[in-house]
Protein backbone atom coordinates (compact mmCIF):
# COMPACT_ATOMS: atom_id res chain seq x y z
CA UNK A 1 0.00 0.00 0.00
CA UNK A 2 1.81 3.64 -1.11
CA UNK A 3 3.07 5.24 1.96
CA UNK A 4 1.48 2.88 4.36
CA UNK A 5 1.66 -0.85 5.31
CA UNK A 6 -0.81 -3.37 4.57
CA UNK A 7 -1.80 -6.10 7.51
CA UNK A 8 1.29 -8.20 8.31
CA UNK A 9 1.98 -11.44 10.88
CA UNK A 10 5.08 -13.33 10.40
CA UNK A 11 8.79 -13.55 11.54
CA UNK A 12 9.64 -10.87 9.16
CA UNK A 13 7.24 -8.18 10.17
CA UNK A 14 9.61 -6.13 12.17
CA UNK A 15 12.43 -6.54 9.15
CA UNK A 16 10.06 -5.37 6.63
CA UNK A 17 9.27 -2.35 8.95
CA UNK A 18 12.79 -1.37 9.17
CA UNK A 19 13.37 -1.42 5.19
CA UNK A 20 10.68 0.85 4.61
CA UNK A 21 11.86 2.88 7.05
CA UNK A 22 15.44 2.96 5.74
CA UNK A 23 14.08 3.26 2.20
CA UNK A 24 12.10 6.74 3.18
CA UNK A 25 15.28 7.72 4.79
CA UNK A 26 17.41 7.95 1.29
CA UNK A 27 14.53 9.27 -0.62
CA UNK A 28 13.99 11.74 2.50
CA UNK A 29 18.24 12.42 2.21
CA UNK A 30 18.04 12.61 -2.06
CA UNK A 31 15.45 15.31 -1.85
CA UNK A 32 17.09 17.30 0.78
CA UNK A 33 20.47 17.45 -0.87
CA UNK A 34 18.96 18.78 -3.98
CA UNK A 35 17.35 21.55 -2.14
CA UNK A 36 18.60 22.25 0.89
CA UNK A 37 16.51 24.39 3.59
CA UNK A 38 16.61 27.63 4.36
CA UNK A 39 18.08 28.11 7.22
CA UNK A 40 15.42 30.74 9.71
CA UNK A 41 16.97 33.46 11.75
CA UNK A 42 17.69 32.58 15.33
CA UNK A 43 14.44 33.12 17.71
CA UNK A 44 14.28 36.16 19.63
CA UNK A 45 13.26 35.05 23.58
CA UNK A 46 11.35 38.27 24.97
CA UNK A 47 13.40 39.28 28.11
CA UNK A 48 11.05 38.43 30.82
CA UNK A 49 11.20 34.46 29.44
CA UNK A 50 14.92 34.33 29.34
CA UNK A 51 14.82 35.73 32.99
CA UNK A 52 12.79 32.81 33.64
CA UNK A 53 15.04 30.09 31.72
CA UNK A 54 18.33 31.50 33.19
CA UNK A 55 16.54 31.21 36.84
CA UNK A 56 15.96 26.95 35.99
CA UNK A 57 19.09 26.72 34.02
CA UNK A 58 20.31 28.11 37.76
CA UNK A 59 17.87 26.11 39.86
CA UNK A 60 18.56 22.67 37.39
CA UNK A 61 22.39 22.56 38.15
CA UNK A 62 21.88 21.60 41.96
CA UNK A 63 19.13 18.87 40.74
CA UNK A 64 20.18 15.49 40.74
CA UNK A 65 20.34 14.06 37.06
CA UNK A 66 17.39 11.93 37.53
CA UNK A 67 15.08 14.50 38.74
CA UNK A 68 15.44 17.21 36.01
CA UNK A 69 15.39 14.69 32.80
CA UNK A 70 12.71 12.58 33.65
CA UNK A 71 9.50 12.57 32.25
CA UNK A 72 5.95 13.98 33.76
CA UNK A 73 4.62 10.19 34.29
CA UNK A 74 6.27 8.24 36.79
CA UNK A 75 7.70 5.32 35.53
CA UNK A 76 5.88 1.54 36.02
CA UNK A 77 8.30 -1.00 36.21
CA UNK A 78 8.62 -2.91 39.93
CA UNK A 79 10.52 -1.85 42.42
CA UNK A 80 11.11 -2.42 46.19
CA UNK A 81 8.23 -0.64 48.18
CA UNK A 82 8.90 2.71 49.28
CA UNK A 83 8.45 3.42 53.22
CA UNK A 84 4.42 3.87 54.29
CA UNK A 85 5.82 7.27 56.01
CA UNK A 86 2.46 9.04 57.94
CA UNK A 87 -0.10 7.90 54.86
CA UNK A 88 -1.68 4.87 56.77
CA UNK A 89 -5.46 5.60 55.82
CA UNK A 90 -7.44 6.50 58.79
CA UNK A 91 -11.05 7.62 59.61
CA UNK A 92 -12.38 4.21 58.12
CA UNK A 93 -11.87 5.29 54.36
CA UNK A 94 -11.63 1.47 53.06
CA UNK A 95 -14.37 -1.27 52.49
CA UNK A 96 -16.61 -1.78 52.84
CA UNK A 97 -17.32 1.96 52.78
CA UNK A 98 -18.93 2.65 49.18
CA UNK A 99 -17.04 4.68 46.45
CA UNK A 100 -20.60 5.80 44.98
CA UNK A 101 -21.32 9.03 46.22
CA UNK A 102 -24.87 8.83 46.57
CA UNK A 103 -24.74 5.51 48.20
CA UNK A 104 -21.80 6.71 50.54
CA UNK A 105 -24.14 9.31 51.70
CA UNK A 106 -26.71 7.35 52.61
CA UNK A 107 -24.46 4.82 54.31
CA UNK A 108 -22.17 7.16 56.16
CA UNK A 109 -24.99 8.14 58.84
CA UNK A 110 -25.27 4.18 59.80
CA UNK A 111 -21.48 3.31 59.38
CA UNK A 112 -20.46 5.95 61.66
CA UNK A 113 -23.11 5.83 64.45
CA UNK A 114 -24.78 8.90 63.81
CA UNK A 115 -28.27 7.53 63.05
CA UNK A 116 -28.46 6.53 66.44
CA UNK A 117 -27.95 9.72 67.98
CA UNK A 118 -28.94 12.43 65.06
CA UNK A 119 -32.01 13.00 67.13
CA UNK A 120 -30.61 13.85 70.50
CA UNK A 121 -30.21 17.15 71.73
CA UNK A 122 -27.10 19.27 70.93
CA UNK A 123 -25.73 18.83 75.13
CA UNK A 124 -26.22 14.61 74.49
CA UNK A 125 -24.94 14.60 71.14
CA UNK A 126 -21.84 16.86 72.24
CA UNK A 127 -21.24 13.78 75.27
CA UNK A 128 -21.69 11.22 72.63
CA UNK A 129 -18.84 12.30 70.63
CA UNK A 130 -15.18 10.94 71.36
CA UNK A 131 -12.21 13.41 70.35
CA UNK A 132 -9.42 11.65 68.42
CA UNK A 133 -7.40 14.44 67.82
CA UNK A 134 -7.27 17.66 66.66
CA UNK A 135 -6.56 18.72 63.03
CA UNK A 136 -6.72 22.33 63.09
CA UNK A 137 -8.43 25.78 65.19
CA UNK A 138 -8.38 29.50 64.13
CA UNK A 139 -10.26 32.59 65.65
CA UNK A 140 -14.00 31.13 64.44
CA UNK A 141 -13.59 27.71 66.48
CA UNK A 142 -11.94 24.54 66.18
CA UNK A 143 -11.29 21.18 63.60
CA UNK A 144 -11.70 17.93 65.32
CA UNK A 145 -11.53 14.29 64.32
CA UNK A 146 -13.97 12.78 66.32
CA UNK A 147 -16.00 9.36 66.62
CA UNK A 148 -18.76 7.61 68.54
CA UNK A 149 -16.98 4.51 70.22
CA UNK A 150 -17.87 1.31 70.31
CA UNK A 151 -19.05 2.25 66.50
CA UNK A 152 -17.48 0.78 63.91
CA UNK A 153 -14.14 2.73 64.50
CA UNK A 154 -15.19 4.96 61.70
CA UNK A 155 -14.19 8.49 62.54
CA UNK A 156 -15.33 12.05 61.09
CA UNK A 157 -14.65 15.49 60.65
CA UNK A 158 -16.03 18.08 63.53
CA UNK A 159 -15.98 21.17 62.67
CA UNK A 160 -16.90 24.10 65.34
CA UNK A 161 -18.24 27.36 65.15
CA UNK A 162 -17.99 29.64 68.04
CA UNK A 163 -21.10 31.67 68.43
CA UNK A 164 -20.61 34.67 70.98
CA UNK A 165 -23.30 36.59 71.59
CA UNK A 166 -22.01 39.73 69.39
CA UNK A 167 -21.65 37.72 66.37
CA UNK A 168 -23.75 35.07 66.70
CA UNK A 169 -26.23 35.94 63.97
CA UNK A 170 -23.85 36.76 61.51
CA UNK A 171 -21.91 33.14 61.93
CA UNK A 172 -24.62 31.32 62.49
CA UNK A 173 -26.06 32.55 59.17
CA UNK A 174 -22.64 31.22 57.33
CA UNK A 175 -22.10 27.84 58.69
CA UNK A 176 -25.81 27.52 58.47
CA UNK A 177 -25.38 28.33 54.64
CA UNK A 178 -22.13 25.75 54.06
CA UNK A 179 -24.41 23.06 55.78
CA UNK A 180 -26.63 23.44 53.36
CA UNK A 181 -24.34 24.10 50.38
CA UNK A 182 -22.23 20.63 51.82
CA UNK A 183 -25.61 18.52 51.86
CA UNK A 184 -26.74 19.63 48.24
CA UNK A 185 -23.12 19.12 46.83
CA UNK A 186 -22.93 15.17 46.10
CA UNK A 187 -19.67 14.69 44.57
CA UNK A 188 -16.55 12.03 44.39
CA UNK A 189 -14.57 15.07 45.54
CA UNK A 190 -16.81 17.04 47.58
CA UNK A 191 -16.65 16.60 51.57
CA UNK A 192 -19.62 14.82 52.45
CA UNK A 193 -22.02 15.80 55.67
CA UNK A 194 -23.16 13.91 58.08
CA UNK A 195 -25.35 15.77 60.30
CA UNK A 196 -24.98 18.98 62.50
CA UNK A 197 -26.08 19.85 66.06
CA UNK A 198 -26.02 23.17 68.17
CA UNK A 199 -25.02 23.41 71.74
CA UNK A 200 -25.67 26.07 74.61
CA UNK A 201 -23.88 25.19 77.22
CA UNK A 202 -24.58 26.85 80.94
CA UNK A 203 -21.55 28.56 80.86
CA UNK A 204 -19.36 29.19 78.01
CA UNK A 205 -19.57 30.28 74.28
CA UNK A 206 -22.17 28.19 72.50
CA UNK A 207 -21.49 26.45 69.08
CA UNK A 208 -23.17 25.20 65.73
CA UNK A 209 -20.92 22.16 64.74
CA UNK A 210 -20.55 20.53 61.21
CA UNK A 211 -19.44 16.69 61.54
CA UNK A 212 -18.26 15.74 58.02
CA UNK A 213 -16.25 12.69 56.13
CA UNK A 214 -13.76 11.81 55.31
CA UNK A 215 -11.11 12.30 57.67
CA UNK A 216 -8.10 13.39 55.86
CA UNK A 217 -4.23 13.20 56.22
CA UNK A 218 -3.18 16.29 55.23
CA UNK A 219 -4.09 19.34 53.20
CA UNK A 220 -2.58 20.11 49.46
CA UNK A 221 -0.37 23.24 51.01
CA UNK A 222 1.18 20.53 53.63
CA UNK A 223 0.97 17.65 50.20
CA UNK A 224 2.89 20.11 48.31
CA UNK A 225 5.42 21.72 51.10
CA UNK A 226 6.60 18.10 52.02
CA UNK A 227 6.43 16.25 48.58
CA UNK A 228 10.13 17.03 47.80
CA UNK A 229 11.80 15.96 50.68
CA UNK A 230 9.37 13.32 51.75
CA UNK A 231 10.37 9.92 50.30
CA UNK A 232 7.48 7.69 50.95
CA UNK A 233 4.99 6.36 48.38
CA UNK A 234 6.87 8.61 46.58
CA UNK A 235 6.10 6.84 42.83
CA UNK A 236 2.27 6.50 44.04
CA UNK A 237 2.29 10.21 44.78
CA UNK A 238 3.79 11.03 41.57
CA UNK A 239 0.72 9.36 39.50
CA UNK A 240 -1.64 11.49 42.17
CA UNK A 241 -0.22 14.19 40.64
CA UNK A 242 -0.80 13.47 37.32
CA UNK A 243 -4.43 12.13 38.21
CA UNK A 244 -5.56 14.94 40.24
CA UNK A 245 -6.25 17.87 37.97
CA UNK A 246 -8.55 16.00 36.39
CA UNK A 247 -10.44 15.11 39.76
CA UNK A 248 -10.56 18.58 40.81
CA UNK A 249 -12.29 20.07 37.38
CA UNK A 250 -14.53 17.83 37.73
CA UNK A 251 -15.78 18.70 40.89
CA UNK A 252 -15.17 22.16 40.24
CA UNK A 253 -17.44 21.92 36.60
CA UNK A 254 -20.09 19.86 39.03
CA UNK A 255 -20.05 23.30 41.62
CA UNK A 256 -20.96 24.88 39.42
CA UNK A 257 -23.67 23.28 37.20
CA UNK A 258 -25.44 23.07 40.83
CA UNK A 259 -25.38 27.38 40.69
CA UNK A 260 -22.64 27.60 43.23
CA UNK A 261 -19.39 29.13 43.51
CA UNK A 262 -16.72 28.42 46.13
CA UNK A 263 -15.04 31.67 46.02
CA UNK A 264 -12.38 30.74 48.57
CA UNK A 265 -9.98 27.84 46.56
CA UNK A 266 -6.72 27.45 47.56
CA UNK A 267 -4.54 24.23 48.42
CA UNK A 268 -5.35 24.43 52.14
CA UNK A 269 -9.17 24.32 51.39
CA UNK A 270 -8.43 20.73 49.61
CA UNK A 271 -7.46 17.82 51.72
CA UNK A 272 -6.04 14.48 50.50
CA UNK A 273 -6.41 11.09 51.68
CA UNK A 274 -3.58 8.62 52.01
CA UNK A 275 -6.10 6.32 49.44
CA UNK A 276 -4.80 9.04 46.71
CA UNK A 277 -8.59 10.75 47.10
CA UNK A 278 -8.59 14.78 47.00
CA UNK A 279 -11.47 16.63 48.08
CA UNK A 280 -12.91 20.39 48.22
CA UNK A 281 -13.46 21.32 51.65
CA UNK A 282 -14.33 24.64 53.39
CA UNK A 283 -17.10 26.03 51.51
CA UNK A 284 -17.49 28.93 54.11
CA UNK A 285 -17.25 31.63 51.36
CA UNK A 286 -18.94 29.59 48.71
CA UNK A 287 -22.28 31.84 47.12
CA UNK A 288 -25.12 30.60 44.76
CA UNK A 289 -25.93 31.95 41.46
CA UNK A 290 -28.65 31.37 38.31
CA UNK A 291 -26.03 28.68 36.50
CA UNK A 292 -27.75 30.35 32.83
CA UNK A 293 -26.21 33.86 34.37
CA UNK A 294 -22.25 33.35 35.25
CA UNK A 295 -21.48 36.85 35.98
CA UNK A 296 -19.85 38.17 38.81
CA UNK A 297 -21.70 39.16 42.02
CA UNK A 298 -21.34 42.36 44.69
CA UNK A 299 -21.94 39.41 47.75
CA UNK A 300 -18.77 40.25 49.82
CA UNK A 301 -16.90 36.73 50.47
CA UNK A 302 -14.05 35.83 52.99
CA UNK A 303 -10.98 35.14 50.38
CA UNK A 304 -7.61 34.14 50.51
CA UNK A 305 -5.50 37.09 48.90
CA UNK A 306 -2.45 34.73 47.39
CA UNK A 307 -4.96 33.06 44.68
CA UNK A 308 -7.57 35.38 44.29
CA UNK A 309 -7.99 36.83 40.79
CA UNK A 310 -7.52 40.28 40.02
CA UNK A 311 -10.84 41.22 39.57
CA UNK A 312 -11.53 40.39 43.41
CA UNK A 313 -8.25 41.65 44.59
CA UNK A 314 -8.99 45.28 43.11
CA UNK A 315 -12.14 45.39 44.88
CA UNK A 316 -11.13 44.96 48.57
CA UNK A 317 -13.90 46.44 50.25
CA UNK A 318 -13.20 48.59 53.97
CA UNK A 319 -13.86 45.81 56.24
CA UNK A 320 -10.92 43.39 54.69
CA UNK A 321 -13.71 41.06 52.65
CA UNK A 322 -13.08 40.63 48.64
CA UNK A 323 -15.88 41.28 45.71
CA UNK A 324 -17.48 40.72 42.46
CA UNK A 325 -16.29 36.97 42.08
CA UNK A 326 -17.51 35.09 39.13
CA UNK A 327 -17.19 31.12 38.43
CA UNK A 328 -13.94 32.51 36.32
CA UNK A 329 -12.46 33.63 40.02
CA UNK A 330 -13.16 30.49 40.50
CA UNK A 331 -11.01 28.91 37.72
CA UNK A 332 -8.21 31.48 38.43
CA UNK A 333 -8.15 30.29 41.64
CA UNK A 334 -7.68 26.54 40.31
CA UNK A 335 -5.33 27.21 37.61
CA UNK A 336 -2.93 28.62 40.16
CA UNK A 337 -3.24 25.69 42.68
CA UNK A 338 -2.84 23.81 39.48
CA UNK A 339 0.84 25.89 38.79
CA UNK A 340 2.05 24.96 42.43
CA UNK A 341 1.01 21.06 41.83
CA UNK A 342 3.14 21.51 38.58
CA UNK A 343 6.27 23.22 39.81
CA UNK A 344 6.61 20.49 42.43
CA UNK A 345 6.09 17.74 39.93
CA UNK A 346 8.20 19.51 38.26
CA UNK A 347 11.45 19.19 40.91
CA UNK A 348 10.95 22.56 42.99
CA UNK A 349 9.73 22.79 46.40
CA UNK A 350 6.97 26.16 46.36
CA UNK A 351 9.12 28.31 48.65
CA UNK A 352 11.60 28.10 45.56
CA UNK A 353 9.19 28.37 43.17
CA UNK A 354 8.50 31.71 45.34
CA UNK A 355 11.60 32.90 45.93
CA UNK A 356 12.17 32.96 41.98
CA UNK A 357 9.24 34.65 41.19
CA UNK A 358 10.12 37.50 43.53
CA UNK A 359 13.83 37.57 41.99
CA UNK A 360 12.02 37.80 38.63
CA UNK A 361 9.15 40.69 39.83
CA UNK A 362 11.18 42.50 41.91
CA UNK A 363 8.97 41.86 44.88
CA UNK A 364 7.98 39.58 47.76
CA UNK A 365 4.79 38.07 48.94
CA UNK A 366 2.64 39.55 46.04
CA UNK A 367 -0.54 37.44 45.04
CA UNK A 368 -0.18 35.63 41.80
CA UNK A 369 -2.61 37.81 40.16
CA UNK A 370 -0.20 40.92 40.83
CA UNK A 371 2.55 38.79 39.69
CA UNK A 372 1.04 37.23 36.28
CA UNK A 373 3.87 38.15 33.57
CA UNK A 374 6.83 36.53 35.87
CA UNK A 375 4.29 33.53 36.67
CA UNK A 376 3.49 32.52 33.20
CA UNK A 377 7.03 32.89 31.86
CA UNK A 378 8.24 30.31 34.71
CA UNK A 379 5.26 28.06 33.99
CA UNK A 380 5.87 28.04 30.21
CA UNK A 381 10.08 28.09 30.99
CA UNK A 382 9.15 24.59 32.04
CA UNK A 383 8.26 23.18 28.69
CA UNK A 384 11.52 24.34 27.38
CA UNK A 385 13.43 22.01 29.58
CA UNK A 386 11.08 19.53 29.06
CA UNK A 387 9.84 19.36 32.83
CA UNK A 388 5.98 19.91 33.60
CA UNK A 389 4.88 19.99 30.62
CA UNK A 390 1.85 18.89 31.54
CA UNK A 391 -1.16 21.07 31.57
CA UNK A 392 0.88 24.02 30.47
CA UNK A 393 -1.64 25.19 28.19
CA UNK A 394 -4.42 24.80 29.98
CA UNK A 395 -3.25 26.37 32.58
CA UNK A 396 -2.01 29.55 30.78
CA UNK A 397 -5.64 30.24 30.36
CA UNK A 398 -6.85 29.42 33.22
CA UNK A 399 -4.97 32.64 34.34
CA UNK A 400 -5.69 35.02 32.19
CA UNK A 401 -5.98 38.56 33.79
CA UNK A 402 -9.45 39.28 31.65
CA UNK A 403 -11.65 36.55 33.17
CA UNK A 404 -13.98 36.76 29.96
CA UNK A 405 -10.87 35.10 28.51
CA UNK A 406 -10.91 32.11 30.95
CA UNK A 407 -12.59 28.90 30.00
CA UNK A 408 -15.28 27.50 31.94
CA UNK A 409 -14.80 24.44 34.41
CA UNK A 410 -16.44 22.07 31.74
CA UNK A 411 -14.30 23.01 29.40
CA UNK A 412 -11.22 23.33 31.20
CA UNK A 413 -12.31 19.39 31.82
CA UNK A 414 -12.44 18.51 28.25
CA UNK A 415 -9.46 19.68 27.38
CA UNK A 416 -7.64 18.16 30.33
CA UNK A 417 -9.03 14.68 28.70
CA UNK A 418 -8.90 15.07 25.00
CA UNK A 419 -5.49 17.12 25.05
CA UNK A 420 -3.97 14.95 27.79
CA UNK A 421 -6.10 11.77 27.96
CA UNK A 422 -6.65 12.76 31.57
CA UNK A 423 -9.99 12.31 32.72
CA UNK A 424 -11.57 11.71 36.39
CA UNK A 425 -11.91 8.48 36.61
CA UNK A 426 -13.70 8.03 40.24
CA UNK A 427 -17.05 7.46 40.41
CA UNK A 428 -19.35 10.24 39.17
CA UNK A 429 -22.29 11.72 41.04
Amino acid sequence: MPGDFGPFIGPDRYEAIWGSNLDSMIDAAVVLERSPPQLEPPKVIPNEDADALLMLASLSAGMSRETSTQGFFPPQEEGPSDPPGDWEPRGGFLNPISDRPQRLRSELAGRTGWDTISNSSGTAIERSLAVVATLGHGSLGLVEEVEIPGVNGISFVRKRVLLPHHRRVQRLAIVQAEAKIVEDLVHTHIIHIIGTYETTPKTGVPSFSLLMWPVAQKDLSAFLNEYPEDQSNKQERKTWLVQWPACLISALAYIHSQGIRHQDIKPSNIICHATGKIFFTDFSSSARFNPLNTTSTENPARTSAMYSASEVLDRLDVDDTYQRHGTGSDIFSLGCVFIEMLVVRAGYSVEKFHACLAELDGRAGLPYAHMLDSTVAFIMSMTEFNRGFFLVEVVRDMVKKARKERPSAQLVKSRISDWYGIRCTCAEP
